[in-house]
């Protein structure tokens, strides 16, 4: 899926939109990624701009979009040099 997002993108108005009518989850989600991360501000926000990101351009449930980032991402022993990497190409 990221390189989907790499190469295909997800319009801002979109993902913006999507944040906006799931408010209260991203407000909980992003305070996860903060707790999660010790305070990282740019990764707690670059992976809900992730989450958001995948689940316009995937369509599916943002559950199922958190529920896949959580057994890819978080809980992986590989994954999150691979995801760092990108946060860090996506900042840029």
């Amino acid at each position: 899926m990221l390189e989907k997002l790499d190469s295909e993108g997800v319009d801002p108005a979109a993902r913006d939109a999507y944040i906006d009518s799931y408010s209260k989850e991203f407000c909980n989600l992003t305070s996860y990624f903060l707790y999660r991360h010790t305070g990282n501000r740019k990764i707690a926000s670059e992976s809900a701009r992730l989450v958001a990101e995948t689940a316009v351009s995937s369509g599916l449930p943002l559950k199922e979009v958190c529920r896949m980032y959580a057994a890819e991402i978080e809980y992986s022993d590989v994954n999150p040099d691979v995801i760092a990497d990108w946060l860090e190409r996506a900042g840029d």
